[in-house]
């Protein structure tokens, strides 16, 4: 494994010493569901050329995770952050 989970499962909280971390809101972006996109062979990060990517139900089809957590203090001080998990990244070049 070559990220461990820092983050709490959806709709849960993690406490860290002084600091809650919550996790509001998740959502799945893959490619466009079209014939030639659908294969994994075929599949690749878009380049800056092409679109925002759609969102997905599928986890096969999913390219990263979008997700909103809270961040809240001791003293009652929060915020909401995004967070993204890239799931199709290329390992050294494969």
């Amino acid at each position: 494994n070559k990220c461990a989970r820092y983050w709490p499962e959806l709709h849960t909280s993690k406490t860290y010493g002084s600091i809650t971390v919550e996790n509001l809101h998740e959502s799945n972006y893959g490619p466009a569901q079209t014939p030639s996109s659908t294969s994994r062979a075929l599949r690749s990060l878009p380049s800056a050329g092409h679109q925002l990517l759609q969102p997905t139900s599928n986890d096969d089809d999913c390219y990263y995770r979008l997700r909103t957590l809270r961040i809240t203090t001791e003293d009652g001080h929060s915020w909401e952050i995004l967070h993204w998990q890239y799931l199709a990244w290329g390992d050294h070049g494969e």
